[in-house]
């Protein structure tokens, strides 16, 4: 299942290194966000791991043969040809006349043990002047949390 956002694609590419740390390149191995314009015009996010990336010639450009298994269930795969600017994150993509876009992740930094909820909700909320689309996470009077501490957790190569 993906994450449906209402907003467009160009904004929600301008603030996506603010709520992730974002990779200058994708290889073979990496996990990526994955976004894609809905017939509608909303944007779905997946995590995406990139299972084959196989450079070959095509009518005098250089592509790659791009094997994504998108991380959500049922498990689905796809198979792109792309550019190197869109492995970069520097361009998007059409697939089927709609608006695609692939960055890896950079998961060899060290992962908080206090996520920026709010800057995560700024990210998918309305515009300002508009009723939020989500509730905020903030901490209530009115009831404990019921969920223990998260562990201080590392990610190590």
């Amino acid at each position: 299942m993906s994450l449906i956002i209402i907003r467009p694609l160009a904004e929600i590419i301008e603030e996506l290194d603010l709520i992730l740390p974002l990779k200058d390149r994708t290889e073979t191995g990496d996990i990526g966000i994955f976004l894609e314009e809905t017939p509608r015009l909303n944007v779905a996010a997946t995590f995406a791991l990139v299972v084959q990336l196989v450079p070959f010639e095509l009518k005098d450009q250089s592509l790659f043969k791009v094997g994504l298994c998108l991380l959500e269930m049922p498990l689905t795969f796809r198979y792109l040809a792309l550019k190197k600017e869109h492995l970069t994150g520097r361009e998007i993509f059409m697939v089927k006349e709609r608006q695609h876009y692939l960055k890896a992740i950079n998961l060899d930094l060290v992962v908080s043990d206090t996520p920026n909820w709010e800057k995560a909700l700024e990210f998918v909320d309305s515009k300002p002047g508009e009723p939020p689309l989500f509730e905020s996470l903030t901490d209530s009077d009115d009831e404990p949390d019921p969920t223990p501490p998260r562990p201080n957790l590392t990610l190590v190569k």
